[in-house]
C-alpha cells in the first residue's frame, strides 16, 4: 500500500544496506605469493654473503709491475692465513697467467703453492740486524771468493755482503719494516730494500749507486747497463758486453800528475800566506778583505789574466774589474765590485755595465788549485752571467 507525503507530513527516508565490497576485513589475512618470493631470495643472499666472509680464504693484491722483461716480477698467490708470506720468481710475460690459474680453484692453488714453497727465495722475517750493522773484513768460513757478487760495490762495504753470504741472509727495511732476504736477492735485477742496498750493481733501485772501482766514484743507478761506458774499465756495462775503451791507464796518469801540481801548488801557497801576512801589516783594510782571512792571495792582487773565446778576449785584473772585448774593440765591463763566496774557491764580480733584460752583467771566478795562475775557461752560464774557471796557486789547500 502506497503512503504519500502531504504537505504536513514528511516520510522517512530509505537508507540502502551497505555494500558488502567495502565491508572492513577483520582477522588472519595470508601474504601476497610475491612478497614470499622475496622474503626467501633476501635469504639466501644473506647466507651466501656470510659463507664467502667466513669460509673463503683471504686473497693477497697481485702485484705485477712494468718491468722491463729481463727482470723479475712478484706475484703474490691465495693462500690459508695462517701461513707465513710466500713469493714466486716469474717473469712479467707470465705474471697474469700465474695470478688467474692461482684463483681458479681451491685444489689447483693448493699445488701452486706447494711449488712455489719449494722455491722460495726468502721469506719476510723480523729482525734486529740490518745490512748497515753488518761487520766482519773477511770472507766467512765455506764461503767461495767466486759466489760474492761484487758489482758496484766499494771495497769498504764489501765485507758487509761478505758476512751476509756465510750467514745466508741480510737485513733491510722494505716498506717501512725490516725484513729478512736471502744472500740470493744481491744483484737479482729486482728491488727489494728501500734503500737499494740489495741492488749496488744494477739499476732495479731508483736510488742506488754504483761503484766505479778505479774512479772511486759513484754513479747513478739509471746509468748503469745504459749501453754507455761510463767507468773506465766498462764495469758499468756488465750486461751489454759491449766493447769499452780502456781508459783507465790515462786517468791514473792524469790523477798522478793532478796530485803532484797539488803538492806543488800548495808549497807555493804557503809562500804567499807568509809574504801575505806581512805585508798586510802596512796595507789598508779595503785590500786585505781581498787577500782573504790567512792573506793567500796577496800576490794576485793587480794581476790581470787574458783569454781569448771565439770573437771575445776576456781579462780579469785582481781585484779591480773583469771586461770582455768583441772582435770591434768595444769593451764590456762584467764587473767592478769583488767579493767572496766561498773562500778560496769562489768569488763574485758585481755591479757590471746594464743588459737588455734590466740586470747587471757579473762574473762568477771558479778557483782550482794550480802552480801558475791563468784562465782556463769562461762560459756565459745565463744572458749577462758569466764563469770564469780559474787556475791559481791559491786554492791549493
Amino acid at each position: 500500500m502506497k503512503k504519500w507525503r502531504s504537505a504536513n507530513t514528511e516520510l522517512p527516508l530509505y537508507n540502502p544496506p551497505p555494500s558488502p565490497s567495502k565491508t572492513r576485513r577483520t582477522g588472519f589475512r595470508l601474504p601476497h605469493w610475491k612478497h614470499i618470493a622475496a622474503a626467501v631470495v633476501v635469504f639466501f643472499l644473506c647466507a651466501q654473503l656470510v659463507s664467502v666472509m667466513l669460509l673463503q680464504p683471504k686473497i693477497q693484491t697481485v702485484n705485477v709491475e712494468p718491468f722491463r722483461a729481463s727482470r723479475k716480477t712478484t706475484v703474490a698467490i691465495r693462500r690459508p692465513t695462517t701461513q707465513a708470506p710466500l713469493r714466486k720468481t716469474v717473469t712479467p710475460q707470465t705474471a697474469v697467467a700465474s695470478s688467474s690459474r692461482a684463483q681458479a680453484s681451491s685444489a689447483s692453488t693448493i699445488k701452486a703453492q706447494r711449488n712455489v714453497a719449494k722455491e722460495e727465495r726468502d721469506v719476510l722475517i723480523p729482525d734486529q740486524v740490518g745490512i748497515g750493522q753488518l761487520g766482519g773484513t773477511a770472507l766467512p768460513r765455506g764461503v767461495a771468493d767466486s759466489q760474492v757478487d761484487r758489482k758496484g760495490l766499494p771495497n769498504a762495504r764489501a765485507a758487509l755482503y761478505e758476512e751476509a753470504l756465510g750467514r745466508g741472509h741480510f737485513s733491510c727495511e722494505r716498506n717501512g719494516r725490516l725484513v729478512q732476504l736471502s744472500y740470493s736477492t744481491v744483484n737479482d735485477d729486482f728491488c727489494d730494500c728501500d734503500s737499494g742496498v740489495d741492488e749496488p750493481g744494477t739499476s732495479a733501485c731508483p736510488n742506488s749507486k754504483f761503484f766505479c772501482k778505479p774512479e772511486g766514484s759513484f754513479l747513478l743507478s739509471s746509468r748503469v747497463n745504459d749501453g754507455v761506458c761510463d767507468c773506465c774499465d766498462g764495469s758499468d756495462e756488465w750486461q751489454n758486453s759491449i766493447p769499452c775503451p780502456a781508459r783507465c791507464e790515462s786517468l791514473l796518469q792524469a790523477r798522478r800528475a793532478a796530485a803532484e801540481r797539488a803538492e806543488a801548488g800548495k808549497a807555493l801557497r804557503a809562500g804567499w800566506v807568509s809574504e801575505g801576512q806581512q805585508a798586510a801589516q802596512a796595507a789598508d783594510s779595503g785590500k786585505k778583505s781581498h787577500w782573504g782571512p790567512d792573506f793567500a792571495f796577496f800576490k794576485m792582487q793587480d794581476t790581470c789574466l787574458s783569454h781569448k773565446d771565439g770573437e771575445f778576449t776576456y781579462s780579469v785584473c785582481f781585484f779591480k774589474n773583469v771586461q770582455q772585448t768583441d772582435h770591434t774593440g768595444k769593451k764590456f765591463h762584467l764587473g767592478r765590485s769583488f767579493q767572496w763566496r766561498q773562500y778560496p774557491h769562489i768569488g763574485v764580480f758585481s755591479q757590471g755595465d746594464g743588459c737588455p733584460n734590466n740586470v747587471r752583467r757579473s762574473a762568477q771566478i771558479d778557483f782550482s788549485c794550480g802552480t801558475e795562475s791563468r784562465i782556463l775557461s769562461v762560459a756565459e752560464q745565463e744572458r749577462c752571467s758569466y764563469i770564469f774557471n780559474v787556475q791559481s796557486p791559491g786554492a791549493c789547500v
